[in-house]
């Protein structure tokens, strides 16, 4: 039986709450000083060069740090939050009409500094909000180092709206008749711009082998259908 590797880090390094769609890290310190997020970055980047499983388990959110580099926390909202007791707790204070002070610590640890009170719950909410999903930015910014093996943050960056589906579930192109907008492989090959080392050493003959595989793939999936594959 293959090993899934992708299976396994989406497994021990990633949540989601319920049936939303997608997944964000685990909050994990301990996992972010060894260096395990950067290593799912490695990961993602060479298994799609080498044409491998696309990691399509990510959060809209998640992915818009990938490809930015930057996070618009205006755009987050309570559904983007997976840890399951602090979603809970937003629940609590949410239903609570009366006295939200029996949660007094767990709100000022998430970053609250006003009057812990019914008529600041909308605020209270959006502070745990913002806690739950700003305390993850330093593991997603691990995975983006990790990304840039074989520069693959630079398509990122320049292709986001193409990349977005290997990485988020349930994204479609829907402007399938617009052929003169769509990005085909020959025309993403002719794009990415590889940092090579030095030509004729054993890196670089590795380096233009992994840039094979992802021709390969991407006029394979180009030819068979990209979501039927993916």
């Amino acid at each position: 039986m293959r090993f899934d590797l992708i299976g396994e880090i989406e497994k021990h390094l990633f949540e989601h709450r319920g049936h939303q769609r997608g997944k964000s890290p685990i909050y994990s310190l301990s996992n972010l000083e060894k260096g395990f997020f950067r290593t799912a970055g490695e990961v993602f980047s060479v298994g799609l060069a080498q044409g491998g499983p696309a990691p399509r388990f990510l959060r809209p959110w998640c992915f818009d740090y990938f490809s930015s580099g930057d996070l618009d926390e205006s755009t987050l909202t309570i559904d983007d939050v997976d840890d399951a007791e602090l979603y809970n707790l937003i629940k609590k204070v949410e239903e609570e009409e009366t006295d939200v002070s029996a949660w007094n610590d767990q709100i000022i640890n998430c970053g609250f500094t006003g009057a812990i009170k019914p008529e600041n719950k909308e605020a209270i909410i959006r502070s745990i909000v913002l806690h739950a999903t700003l305390r993850l930015v330093p593991l997603l910014k691990q995975i983006r180092k990790g990304l840039e093996v074989y520069n693959f943050v630079d398509i990122l960056e320049n292709h986001s709206g193409l990349c977005q589906q290997f990485f988020v579930p349930g994204v479609v192109d829907d402007d399938d008749d617009d052929d003169d907008d769509k990005a085909d492989a020959d025309f993403i090959m002719q794009n990415i711009l590889p940092k090579m080392s030095e030509k004729g050493s054993v890196r670089e003959t590795y380096e233009t082998a992994i840039i094979n595989f992802l021709q390969d793939f991407l006029q394979e999936i180009e030819s068979c259908g990209m979501y039927e594959l993916i």
